[in-house]
């Protein structure tokens, strides 16, 4: 079994600064949240994280840290843009909505409104994932419920009674996964600089490779068992050690796999999964969060990152992370920077200890 490759999702997060020079207020996209979840990655064994072409970050590939760009695969997606275009085509004639060249963006109609077009692009956005999961044998990351919930309510606004079977099926294939859990390592106390020069030191180790290869093993119904005992018995035996001079915590990860049941058949859907490795999903809504939650204390005290790992505007002053900030996940429309109260509190909290720095001097 190959070790375990994920699709690639940005964690992006906003920061508001002042430019030094006149004090103009300015926003920048924070990508240093993204080390935190390397935490995430090395407790589900991940080796590689592959990167489809038509994602927007592919043009900066060549300023990508060292670590990340000898990690990332990048993989032609044209066929699953292709599929997921095919399959959804009547979804989009009925609601009028235009797809481009090169079937990566979507034009609605200004009489659609903000919910429909979310849902709409959300379901395109989830249904290439899982092709992508299907073609790659990659683990993809998806909260399936929120997905199927999301396939409901549109097929509720469907006239066309293909286009409510086609969702159907998408729905029938998200609904038979299982969680299954097993036990893993997650690093102590570590800083993003520690987080990723641990995730270096990890995919050159021997014993982390065959860890990763027991991950993705529990993909496969028939290999399952024994990758679960291969699993913990590695979790157990390095937690309790300094495996590459580094403390572990024991922990419990869950996977969305197949059970071994049959999934939907549907001519539809026949080119996207039929005969193809069923790639196991991975939820990381919550640890999104608690990788803000580690970030917010790091944030305070260092300015953001570019996605290139290298510091973003040397000439702002950059605020705080203000309290409500949240994490952008797959597919986010916005970027939460906070409210508008805790914005203008920041902003005046700047004034006056600027204002008392340079009464000192």
């Amino acid at each position: 079994m190959t070790p375990t490759h994920i699709l690639y999702e940005p964690t992006a997060i906003g920061r508001i600064g002042v430019r030094k020079r006149d004090e103009e207020v300015v926003i920048g996209t924070d990508y240093s949240c993204f080390a935190y979840m390397l935490e995430e990655y090395i407790s589900y064994g991940v080796f590689s994280i592959v990167m489809p072409s038509s994602s927007p970050e592919t043009s900066l590939v060549n300023d990508f840290p060292d670590l990340l760009k000898k990690r990332l695969k990048l993989i032609d997606d044209k066929n699953e843009n292709e599929a997921v275009a095919r399959v959804l085509f009547k979804l989009r004639n009925e609601f009028n909505i235009k797809l481009s060249q090169d079937d990566s963006d979507l034009s609605f109609p200004k009489e659609i409104d903000r919910t429909t077009r979310k849902q709409i692009s959300q379901i395109h956005a989830d249904l290439k994932r899982v092709a992508f999961g299907f073609n790659h044998g990659v683990h993809i990351e998806l909260n399936t419920s929120h997905s199927a919930d999301n396939i409901r309510q549109i097929r509720k606004k469907v006239q066309d009674t293909g286009t409510r079977v086609v969702l159907s099926h998408i729905e029938g294939v998200l609904s038979r996964y299982e969680p299954v859990s097993f036990g893993s390592i997650a690093p102590k106390d570590s800083n993003p600089r520690e987080l990723i020069s641990i995730f270096d030191r990890l995919l050159n180790d021997p014993e982390y490779i065959a860890f990763s290869r027991s991950v993705s093993s529990l993909s496969e119904v028939k290999t399952r068992q024994r990758a679960l005992v291969e699993v913990r018995e590695f979790s157990r035996r390095l937690s309790s050690s300094r495996f590459i001079g580094v403390a572990w915590d024991y922990i419990t990860k869950i996977l969305k796999v197949r059970p071994g049941v049959p999934l939907p058949e549907s001519k539809e859907l026949a080119g996207i999964i039929s005969g193809r490795a069923i790639p196991a999903i991975v939820d990381l809504t919550e640890r999104r969060a608690r990788a803000v939650e580690n970030w917010f204390s790091y944030a305070s005290q260092n300015p953001p990152l570019r996605r290139d790992g290298k510091q973003l505007g040397e000439d702002v002053d950059w605020l705080p992370p203000l309290p409500s900030l949240k994490a952008g996940g797959p597919s986010s429309e916005y970027l939460s920077l906070g409210t508008t109260g805790e914005l203008i509190q920041s902003l005046e909290d700047f004034k006056e200890t600027k204002s008392a720095s340079m009464s000192k001097t």
